[in-house]
């Protein structure tokens, strides 16, 4: 996992000395809520959790303004999908980082507030405040997707 988080780092910055881009990666790793004992592993001995916070770590080594973020959440159950929507809040709120979720499941903008747009056959059908659309949707495929969302969302209680 190590060299994962050493190759955009040394991309970006390839002034920094070996120290300093371990004292980087570990940083990052503890944004994440990462332990450094993972760094010797092998991305498939992680669980799909700790896969998901080291791609966040990835693009978080290089200090961006925005993150993209598509399906973020997509391959993990629902207690580690709850962990990292409050490590998207944590970084949007404490960090100031922009986000773009790119997503299918309306669950996850709802704690992340902002602008909600929805997009059908590669048109934008529908946007506003996430609070505003998820409450009185205007569009079919927005209605779909929040009908998916509760159903979803029922089942895993």
């Amino acid at each position: 996992m190590r060299a994962l988080l050493q190759r955009p780092l040394r991309l970006i910055e390839p002034t920094l000395n070996a120290e300093q881009c371990e004292q980087r990666i570990r940083s990052v790793l503890s944004q994440v809520g990462l332990e450094p004992n993972l760094l010797s592993r092998k991305p498939a001995m992680l669980s799909g959790g700790q896969q998901q916070r080291v791609a966040l770590a990835r693009a978080l080594i290089s200090c961006p303004d925005i993150l993209l973020c598509d399906e973020v959440t997509s391959a993990v159950d629902g207690p580690t999908r709850m962990e990292l929507v409050k490590l998207l809040q944590h970084l949007q709120r404490n960090q100031g980082i922009a986000l773009l979720i790119i997503t299918h499941d309306l669950t996850l903008p709802k704690p992340l507030g902002g602008t909600l747009m929805v997009i059908d056959q590669g048109r934008v059908v529908e946007q506003g405040r996430v609070s505003e659309l998820l409450a009185r949707p205007a569009h079919e495929v927005t209605r779909q997707l929040i009908g998916a969302a509760q159903l979803t969302t029922d089942t895993q209680r």
